[in-house]
């Protein structure tokens, strides 16, 4: 099929800005609905990154031309438009222009990249050892944003806390659960046409191909198999460690409290509660300061009433968590999706997905929502931390729970921009720690029967709604089976 060209006058302008600066391009959507107050969508539309080095300007001026009808075209996915239809926007009235920026990050032989990409949020639904809810929290990753943006590997700090790691328990929490791939962008032998279905032009590394460029030495520590300890330093033998220790233990640069200040000041400009998308990145020179670039910042989606819970919801409820982000009562949802514990394996987690979309799109055709439920992160792009739905796949889910029982080893999923698009439309992200006294029972549920077994997953649908409700103050929440309370009632 033939591609319409871009207006001449239009490409007239970006070849005269090529002709300004051959420094690396991001190029991305600026819109309106994105950066909405009532239903902010970060990462509804696509990003390119292109390297703009090319000797031939033409060929520069091609990829830049692609990617710019790409980030267009992104606003008639499936993703979008199925976003879109769930709000009150009608479809396709969106604004939405194309924007043009410098990649921020140095250059390290044949790959671009910055020491650290960032996420900060005013509002911390996760909040453990003495962090508090209203304190934020930062999730930061080694390389390009598209790790934080994919929901993969992270370091997740509390700003106000930055020494403390709750997430970790030990040495072998942090060989395992660290991050050990990161993304960067191609700067040399990269194909005239690029890759821009494959990562958006980046390229996946893993940490040992990058142990002696300067993040890595910055950023590493250092696992001691003998002692059994990590010593904060990469200028030992062992094996390297992304733990950001220079940055949270020691404070080069100042990281954390660059950002509480800027969360404190920008989110009283913005009148409420915010994220913000930050990179910071080594000087070329010792002498010259770390550059800190502020690329992003929006509004922040945040409960405003209180949906109160009951001594006597605890004691019905068939789920309690004392982890939930979400706020309000929702008494609509009959039909339950839920991975089967009893036939779960690891590796199978894409065919967990497909069996997920299947029952998705049939549950979508007479518009039934639904109670998605599961261990892991939910929307990992990395299969061995959670099922690796994407939105589209999930679209009718009216409430969400992530189950933290061991069988998958991951962090909470808050950061990445999956997770942003889901509180963004206001579906309750449940989750339910063992540890922390939490609890979930759906196969004793009152009136239920099977409609679908895929095998991985189960679709299974009651007689009455169940009632969910959640404290978003408190960040606690309750799931009741209404159709057990009724029965009960009954009985005396």
């Amino acid at each position: 099929m033939p591609v319409a060209p871009l207006p001449r006058e239009i490409l007239r302008h970006l070849e005269t800005y090529l002709a300004a600066t051959d420094a690396p391009l991001a190029v991305r959507s600026s819109s309106l609905l994105e950066d909405a107050v009532t239903h902010p969508c970060a990462g509804l539309y696509k990003t390119y990154m292109i390297p703009n080095n090319h000797a031939d300007p033409d060929i520069r001026l091609s990829h830049l031309a692609t990617a710019v009808k790409l980030v267009y075209a992104s606003a008639y996915y499936k993703k979008a438009r199925a976003f879109v239809r769930s709000t009150t926007i009608l479809p396709f009235r969106d604004s939405m222009a194309v924007m043009i920026q410098e990649v921020a990050g140095s250059r390290y032989k044949d790959f671009f990249y910055p020491a650290i990409s960032g996420t900060a949020h005013s509002l911390n639904f996760y909040p453990a050892a003495n962090a508090k809810a209203d304190e934020g929290v930062l999730n930061l990753a080694l390389g390009l944003g598209h790790t934080l943006a994919q929901g993969e590997q992270s370091f997740r700090v509390f700003p106000k806390h930055p020494r403390a790691t709750p997430q970790f328990s030990g040495t072998r929490d942090f060989l395992e659960k660290t991050q050990n791939r990161f993304y960067a962008l191609r700067m040399a032998g990269y194909p005239e046409t690029l890759r821009f279905g494959i990562c958006s032009n980046l390229e996946r590394r893993d940490l040992a191909q990058a142990v002696e460029e300067a993040p890595v030495k910055a950023l590493a520590a250092t696992y001691m198999p003998a002692e059994d300890r990590i010593r904060d330093t990469w200028y030992c033998r062992g094996p390297k460690i992304i733990n950001f220790a220079q940055v949270l233990k020691y404070g080069t640069p100042p990281l954390t409290a660059l950002v509480n200040d800027l969360l404190t000041a920008l989110a009283h400009d913005a009148g409420g509660p915010i994220e913000l998308e930050f990179t910071a990145d080594i000087p070329d020179k010792s002498e010259r300061p770390w550059k800190i670039s502020l690329l992003q910042v929006r509004p922040m989606s945040s409960p405003r009433d209180t949906s109160l819970i009951t001594r006597e919801d605890l004691d019905e409820a068939v789920c309690v968590s004392t982890s939930a982000l979400g706020n309000g009562t929702l008494d609509t949802i009959r039909d339950i999706v839920y991975v089967n514990p009893k036939t779960f394996e690891g590796g199978k987690t894409p065919d967990m997905a497909q069996q997920i979309s299947r029952i998705n799109a049939e549950l979508a055709k007479t518009n039934r929502r639904f109670l998605l439920a599961g261990p892991g992160r939910w929307g990992s792009s990395d299969p061995w931390l959670g099922i690796p739905v994407d939105w589209q796949q999930i679209s009718g889910a009216g409430a969400i729970v992530e189950i933290r029982d061991g069988t998958i080893h991951a962090d909470a999923s808050w950061g990445s921009h999956f997770f942003n698009t889901i509180t963004a439309r206001g579906v309750p992200y449940i989750t339910v720690n063992p540890e922390a006294s939490d609890r979930i029972d759906l196969e004793n549920l009152a009136g239920c029967r099977t409609v679908r077994d895929e095998g991985f997953i189960r679709h299974m649908r009651l007689n009455r709604p169940l009632l969910i409700k959640v404290d978003g103050k408190h960040s606690r929440s309750v799931i009741i089976d209404a159709g057990k309370t009724d029965n009960h009632i009954q009985d005396e």
